[in-house]
This record gives structure tokens, C-alpha cells and sequence, in this order.
């Protein structure tokens, strides 16, 4: 019977069916050696997962996004004066925000530190960053200039800028505002509830806003008023009651100056203070009867009984008064002469010029008996130099018109200053002839305290002006920039704490998928090692 020769290629297919049965059967002898490395590894890898998470803790953050729209954000700037068209405002940030003034006052409004929160922990906790909801759009047009054929690099660089710019102007609009704690992995309480968090992180640009609009003025109009505190009541029961009367009278001047002062702004007729519902018509009103009537019928009171405790201490203050007012009415007089004097020597000059044709540019129209020095700098020649020299640039009706203007000013404001001399004047008269004697009548004691009381109820009056004032100012602020809650806005309320995963994070899954199977490979390799090493110590 003739035998088929088996070929090559047969018995090498059938050793590598049979190899190939073997491979699989030595892998599969190694599934409880590679099990139980797993689980080993497994093991002893999310335990120490779980050990670095408890060291490092829990970090919980709560987010809020504002945005700023008062105008002047997008450009770094706080508001500026409105009446000044060359005033700048102040530099705006968001990094504002969270100035120690506002971290501390939200700290202690808050009573962190019975939550077991330091203020080092809860500023470290606070972080903000400019944020731009736009920055995609921006991008995009910006892609698309940049996408055009044949830009030369000068081109380049200014579409580059402008991106930057418009990115910057962007983020300045808004900003992100962050509070990350850490605990525990357990929880101990010391972390901050979700509701105490989210008010906490409101309260951030609350008090931002008060704070800039109340204390830094950032958001007032520009314009200087005389507060409450120029009231000072305390000093009346140390001086003579003529003396109060006198210092009282002076601080209804600042009144009425703060009323000037509103009166110029936009709305002030129609705004009223919101405790008294007084206007500022009305506080001139009661202004003006208070000190006319009401303080002159105590200094006429005073007057007639002899009411002066100390009155040489009096007589003193009313001659140094009376001296003070001297000197500037003295000084208001010379100004009031060297503008009359400017304002004759501006009108010569012009007449010389018009009778012997064009005058060289330049040439002084200052008389030389005008010219020299002076006791009063401001009123010397340089100042009449500089009304002549305003005169010859301008040449017209207006300038004649302010200096007519500037000579009765000072012309009136030193009549006034002459009758509250005859006044000081008669009253040191009063004074000086007066019997105080009579002082040791207790009829005229009961008086004199009569007196002292009338003086502390025009006192307490005065006070309650300048407070009505002050608020009217701040509700005319307001209805400038529409109030503290205007000039900005939360985009996104603050929601509950974001928690990252404490053990089943990306990373660590993939470093487990990693050693996983690393300790595969090494447990099929160890078995494989060990089988042919028991094998050869069989043989």
C-alpha cells in the first residue's frame, strides 16, 4: 500500500495548533495567580487613594459671576465728574472686590469667626477673576480678519492689538467671584454651609458698593459739603453764651454753603431728604428763620440780662474777630481797586490803539504807575499783567463783563464784611458797658440757664440740617448712578458647593486601568518563570 509523504508546512501547522492549545491553557492556569495580584493591587492602590484624598480633605467651592455697569468699567475707570469734562476717574478693577476693607467688614457682619473661620482663612479662600462671556465671539471676528489673503505684518500687529484690546475691555466687564474651602473626609462643620456661603458671596459686592459709594466717593458728584461734625456742641457749655452765639452763626453759614453746593446739581429741586421730607428750599427756610429770629433773640436775651460769663474772655474773642474781618475786608477792597484799576488801564490801552492805528503785539497796556511790587502778591503787577494780557488776546465784550463782574464781588462781599463789623463793633460796646453784677440774681440765673438750654435746642436743630442735607446728597448720587444695587449686577447666583470626586476621579481611574495591567503582565511572566524553573528542577 503506497503512504502519502507528509510535507513541511503540515507538520509545522500541526505543532502550531498544538503550541498555540498550550499558550492558551498555560494562560488560563495563571487566572487565580493574576486575580488575586489584581485584587491586591486594587486593593492597596484605592486604599492609598483614599488616605492621600483624607490627607489633602474635601474642597468645596461656591461661584457667583458679577457684572459690572456703572460706565467707565470696560475702560479700568470709575466714574468721573460729569461737570469737569477733564476730570479722570479713579482706576477700577475687579480685584476691588476683595480690598481688606471689604473682606473684613463681610468677615464681621458674618461672624465667621464663630464658624471657626479665621480672617487669613476666609481671605485665602476668596479669589476673583476677570471673566468674558463674549471672549468666543470676539475670537471669531477676529479669526476672520486675520483669515484675509495679503495682510501685511504692519496689519498683523494692529488686528492682534485690537484683539487684545477688545478681550481686555471685555473681562473688565465682568468677573468671576470664587470661595474654595477645604475639610475633612469627614466633615467636621467647620466649613461654611451652602446659605451661609451664597450670602456671603452677595454680601462681597454689597459692601463693595457701599463702600465705594458712601466712603471713597468714587460714585459721588464732585463737590465738597461740610458735615455734621463742624457742629461741635460740646464746646458750648465751656465758652461765654455770646461766644455760642456768635460760633453758631457761622456754622448756619456752612449750612447754607452746602445748600449753594446741591443746589447745582442735576435734580436737587424735586429731591427731598427721606427721614424729614424736607427739600432744600425748605432747609434754607428753616436755616434762615433759626438764625434771624430764633439765635438773635437769644443774643438780644443775653444782651439785656447781662448773660456773659467771663467777660473780658468775650471782649477778647469779638476784637480778634473784629480785627480778622478787618484784614479781609482790607484785602477784598485792594483786590476790588486793582481790578478797577486793570479794567481803566485795559480800556485807555484799547483807546490809545484805536487813535494811533494797530499796537505792536505784545505791548503792555499797564500803566507804570500800576507796575511794581506789592504787599499782596496775587494783586500785584504780574496778576494786572495777565488781565491785560487776557484783555489784548481777547479783545471783546466778555472780558470787560468779568472784570466788572470780578470788581463787585469783592466790592459786595466787603460790604458785608463792614455790617458784620458794626455789628461785632456794638455788641463789644454791649459788652464793655455792661454790669455783671447782676449775675448773682437767681431770677437771672434761672434765665441764663433758660438761655443755655435755647442754645443747645438750636444746636441739636442745626445738626438735623446738616444730616438732611447729607442725605440729600447721597439720594442725588443715587439718582445719578441709580444706586448702589445699579452698578452691577449678579449674573449668576452663587447655587450649591461643587465637589470634585474624592476617589473616582479621571486620573486615578487611568493610573489604575495602567497598574492593572502592568501587574497582569507581571503575574503571567512570574507564573510562566516559575513553571520552567520547577520544570528544570524536575529534569
Amino acid at each position: 500500500m503506497n503512504q502519502t509523504p507528509s510535507s513541511p508546512e503540515g507538520d509545522y501547522l500541526t505543532d502550531d495548533e498544538i503550541d498555540l492549545r498550550e499558550l492558551v491553557r498555560a494562560l488560563w492556569d495563571t487566572r487565580v495567580v493574576v486575580a488575586v495580584a489584581l485584587l491586591g493591587f486594587a486593593g492597596l492602590f484605592w486604599l492609598a487613594v483614599i488616605a492621600l484624598g483624607a490627607r489633602d480633605g474635601i474642597t468645596y467651592t461656591w461661584e457667583t459671576r458679577v457684572h459690572f455697569t456703572f460706565s467707565g468699567a470696560e475702560d479700568g475707570e470709575y466714574p468721573s465728574n460729569e461737570d469737569d469734562e477733564n476730570a479722570n476717574g479713579a482706576s477700577f478693577s475687579s480685584g476691588d472686590l476683595l480690598s481688606p476693607v471689604v473682606i473684613r467688614r463681610v468677615y464681621e457682619q458674618n461672624d465667621l469667626e464663630s464658624r471657626g473661620l479665621s480672617r487669613a482663612g476666609f481671605s485665602d479662600a476668596l479669589s476673583v477673576a476677570a471673566y468674558a462671556p463674549t471672549r468666543e465671539f470676539i475670537v471669531q471676528r477676529y479669526r476672520s480678519q486675520l483669515g484675509r489673503e495679503r495682510l501685511s505684518a504692519a496689519e498683523i500687529s494692529q488686528i492682534e492689538q485690537e484683539f487684545a484690546d477688545a478681550l481686555e475691555r471685555a473681562s473688565r466687564g465682568q468677573a468671576r467671584l470664587t470661595l474654595t474651602l477645604r475639610d475633612g473626609i469627614a466633615p467636621t462643620g467647620a466649613v461654611l454651609s451652602d446659605e451661609m456661603a451664597r450670602k456671603v458671596l452677595l454680601d462681597i459686592p454689597r459692601v463693595w458698593a457701599r463702600y465705594m459709594t458712601e466712603e471713597a466717593g468714587v460714585f459721588a458728584s464732585d463737590i465738597s459739603l461740610y458735615s455734621v461734625d463742624a457742629v461741635e456742641g460740646e464746646i458750648f457749655g465751656l465758652v461765654d453764651e455770646l461766644v455760642s452765639t456768635d460760633v453758631i452763626k457761622s456754622n448756619f453759614g456752612l449750612l447754607l454753603s452746602n445748600v449753594d453746593a446741591l443746589e447745582t446739581l442735576t435734580n436737587a429741586g424735586a429731591v427731598r431728604d427721606p427721614e424729614t421730607g424736607l427739600g432744600l428750599s425748605d432747609i434754607r427756610a428753616q436755616a434762615g428763620w433759626l438764625e434771624d429770629f430764633v439765635l438773635e433773640d437769644i443774643r438780644a436775651t443775653a444782651l439785656g440780662l447781662g448773660v456773659s460769663s467771663n467777660p473780658q474772655v468775650t471782649l477778647r474773642f469779638f476784637r480778634s474777630r473784629i480785627e480778622e474781618l478787618m484784614r479781609r475786608k482790607s484785602l477784598l477792597e485792594s483786590r476790588a481797586d486793582r481790578v478797577e484799576q486793570a479794567l481803566q488801564a485795559y480800556l485807555a490801552g484799547q483807546s490809545r490803539a484805536g487813535q494811533g492805528g494797530r499796537s505792536s503785539p505784545g505791548a503792555p497796556l499797564l500803566p507804570d504807575e500800576l507796575r511794581g511790587g506789592t504787599t499782596i502778591p496775587q494783586f500785584g503787577s504780574d496778576f494786572l499783567d495777565r488781565l491785560v494780557e487776557l484783555g489784548s488776546d481777547s479783545g471783546d465784550v466778555q472780558f470787560r463783563q468779568n472784570l466788572t463782574r470780578e470788581r463787585l464781588d469783592s466790592t459786595l462781599e466787603a460790604a458785608e464784611l463792614q455790617a458784620e463789623i458794626d455789628r461785632l463793633i456794638q455788641l463789644v460796646q454791649l459788652i464793655d458797658s455792661d454790669n455783671g453784677g447782676r449775675l448773682e440774681d437767681d431770677d437771672l440765673q434761672e434765665l441764663m440757664d433758660s438761655v443755655r438750654q435755647r442754645l443747645d435746642q438750636v444746636t441739636t436743630s442745626l445738626r438735623d440740617l446738616f444730616l438732611a442735607t447729607d442725605r440729600i446728597s447721597e439720594r442725588l448720587n443715587e439718582l445719578r448712578f441709580g444706586g448702589q444695587q445699579a452698578i452691577y449686577n449678579i449674573v449668576q447666583p452663587p447655587g450649591e458647593a461643587s465637589t470634585p470626586p474624592l476617589v473616582l476621579t479621571r486620573s486615578n481611574l487611568q493610573r489604575f486601568v495602567l497598574g492593572a495591567f502592568l501587574v497582569v503582565i507581571l503575574s503571567v511572566m512570574g507564573v510562566f518563570l516559575f513553571n520552567m524553573l520547577r520544570e528544570r528542577s524536575g529534569d
